[in-house]
């Protein structure tokens, strides 16, 4: 059986509640700061990542009430049945989804490691209220800043919204915190039914002065002068259960 990505870590738990790390195989090992991407695993090694979060996180995870975690078993039940169809984009999806079912905003999976994992477009948002806009951007899309979002290949910031909240628990304004990786990547939309392709989507901006423009905007992986990922100690509570991404070591 294929080694799985998830191990668990020998650490003090008196002060903080124990974190789980998600990880590369030793065939995926990287050097520091390069994306991983993670279309390469077989069915097989998905299997195993299952099977280790249902023993390394469910089985350790107080956090969930009786409720979240029969829906969490049943979701995870779901997608252990399909099988030869397993995607690394829909493990990851549904292993976040599941995690945010604890609804405490501590328990999630990490954010930097989604967006490390799968191609991410060449602009950042952020959230100013329950609006998104562009607070960096490659050289080239520049005339972005400052740019309000207000549609995906056709999907309404409501539609995007809702789903990016599924995978962070807590408020809604927390789990807005995190929206913009899932926003960010294509190949995650359309995971979730929210874009036509994964290598790129159709953007739908309304700029500074008031004018609305459409850019097809494309997944790229660490392209040099892309904007920084989101910044794995920023967005740690250190306490709780977070699922982390570190490359595996020999």
């Amino acid at each position: 059986m294929p080694a799985a990505r998830f191990r668990w870590p020998a650490r003090n738990t008196i002060a903080c509640a124990l974190s789980f790390l998600l990880v590369r195989p030793v065939s995926a090992q990287h050097d520091v700061g390069t994306p991983i991407v993670a279309t390469s695993l077989t069915p097989e090694q998905l299997k195993a990542d299952i099977g280790a979060f249902r023993i390394g996180f469910m089985g350790r995870d107080k956090s969930f009430s009786p409720e979240a975690r029969a829906e969490a078993e049943k979701r995870l039940a779901a997608l252990e049945a399909e099988g030869d169809a397993l995607t690394p984009v829909l493990v990851d999806l549904v292993l976040a989804q599941v995690a945010a079912l604890a609804d405490n905003g501590h328990t999630r999976a990490s954010a930097g490691g989604l967006a490390s994992r799968h191609p991410r477009v060449g602009v950042r948002f952020t959230p100013f209220g329950e609006e998104f806009h562009v607070l960096r951007t490659r050289e080239p899309l520049a005339h972005l800043l400052g740019a309000r979002l207000v549609a995906i290949d056709a999907h309404s910031m409501d539609e995007l919204r809702s789903a990016a909240r599924t995978v962070s628990g807590g408020t809604a304004a927390w789990r807005d915190r995190f929206a913009n990786v899932l926003l960010e990547s294509p190949e995650l939309l359309r995971g979730l039914g929210l874009a036509n392709a994964t290598d790129g989507a159709r953007y739908t901006f309304v700029l500074a002065d008031g004018r609305r423009v459409d850019e097809r905007l494309v997944g790229e992986v660490g392209a040099a002068d892309a904007p920084a990922a989101l910044d794995e100690r920023l967005e740690s509570s250190r306490c709780g259960h977070e699922i982390l991404t570190v490359p595996l070591e020999d």
